[in-house]
């Protein structure tokens, strides 16, 4: 599929020059859209942007490396080398990390399917150390959660009670059974390995991305790294799981966004199935936001019978404002999802309910907005006492907020 990166309709996309630099290395832009920008940017902003605000760091680097020596700022250019040489080596160590985990899995008898990071890299770019990875995500069957963890003890990793607030669940059975339906994963901590997010389900809306362990075992394929083959989503079912995990976050880093171009060109798909597949899975909407942002961020050509479904499908507009305003905030200092700013978090879960394009899935976003695990952590109450916790949300969301100020002014 032809890849025509840099203009929409002969326009740039309106952001300030860092961002407009960042989205135009992410398209692998041509050196002649690269200079007057370059020439422009403020490097230790721009340094922030890409490493920690937008996690693209590598991938810049990797870009800006072919242009001329003297086109690049010093300091720019060693900041950026820098990430590039760290996320080699987290890469090597992802790697070998994985391996492992495959050998734990078979061993144990668990199937699993390594996603994002690791496999993204290896299956669609053209440099794996081009994207930064992190912590592992991987996903195994629920009935199948109990030897999962016990194959994860053997490599030294160990459980974290506060991942995804876990620790709640101590205080009785309704704090319990509220986490099992708000949260669909777990971390798994190893001080040679890192993180382990451990996931039984892909979404945390049981409504959106509706498909069935059977079908990711069914559907799997395999990709070699290092001369072993690991299981991986297919090619169809992966996109559309990126659209809704990018859409569940309101695309607010550049990271997610810059794997949708490559995963597009990776190979041609049979597009009428996969939008009869995604309204099927209840991510129609997710999957058509993703591509209009493909194409307006870094030009990618949409095939003919695509187009239409990306030029008019419910809330558009006010989607792409919501994105393109999520992706201009510089939120300094935001490293993970967890420490959003609240104006942010906002914008996140007003994406996250326009993109509940049927009912079932508006009403699960509805409800988790009722509550949080942030509002259990604030006021401890006796476990009988859980559904006060609904009647208190809007004093308990002024509190924590008037709380993180005065913190904030304390230092």
């Amino acid at each position: 599929m032809p890849h025509a990166p840099g203009r929409v309709d002969g326009r740039y996309v309106a952001y300030d020059v860092a961002l407009q630099l960042a989205c135009r290395c992410c398209a692998d832009a041509a050196d002649a859209e690269l200079l007057p920008l370059l020439a422009q940017v403020d490097v230790p902003a721009f340094l922030r942007l890409v490493i920690e605000r937008h996690r693209i760091g590598p991938l810049v680097a990797s870009r800006l490396r072919r242009l001329p020596a003297d086109a690049v700022p010093a300091a720019l250019r060693a900041g950026l080398d820098a990430e590039l040489q760290q996320n080699r080596l987290r890469l090597l160590k992802t790697t070998r990390s994985h391996l492992l985990l495959d050998r734990a899995f078979a061993d144990a008898g668990v199937p699993w399917l390594p996603f994002k990071g690791l496999t993204l890299a290896r299956r669609y770019y053209r440099d794996p150390a081009d994207r930064q990875v992190n912590d592992l995500d991987l996903w195994v069957p629920v009935a199948r959660l109990d030897a999962a963890r016990a194959a994860l003890a053997t490599l030294g990793f160990r459980f974290d009670p506060t991942s995804a607030h876990w620790d709640l669940a101590e205080r009785g059975p309704r704090h319990r059974a509220f986490l099992q339906r708000w949260t669909v994963e777990e971390t798994h901590l190893s001080a040679e390995h890192g993180g382990v997010d451990l996931h039984w389900q892909l979404s945390d809306n049981p409504a959106l991305f509706r498909l069935s362990g059977e079908a990711l075992l069914a559907g799997q394929q395999r990709i070699e790294i290092a001369g072993r083959p690991l299981p991986v989503m297919r090619h169809a079912d992966l996109l559309l799981y990126l659209c809704e995990h990018g859409g569940k976050h309101g695309w607010f880093r550049l990271k997610w966004l810059a794997d949708l171009p490559r995963v597009l060109d990776h190979q041609l798909l049979d597009w009428p199935a996969l939008f009869v597949r995604a309204r099927a899975l209840g991510c129609e909407r997710s999957l058509q936001l993703g591509l209009a942002l493909a194409e307006r961020l870094f030009g990618w050509v949409a095939p003919p019978e695509v187009r239409a479904r990306t030029r008019h499908f419910r809330y558009r507009r006010i989607l792409l404002w919501l994105v393109e305003t999520l992706l201009r905030d510089p939120a300094e200092g935001l490293r993970q999802h967890a420490t959003m700013p609240r104006r942010l978090m906002l914008l996140t879960a007003a994406t996250r309910l326009l993109l509940a394009d049927h009912g079932a899935a508006l009403r699960h976003g509805l409800w988790r907005l009722s509550l949080s695990p942030q509002d259990l952590r604030l006021l401890p109450l006796p476990d009988r006492a859980l559904p006060l916790y609904r009647l208190l949300r809007p004093f308990l969301m002024v509190w924590r907020r008037v709380r993180h100020h005065w913190q904030q002014r304390l230092g």
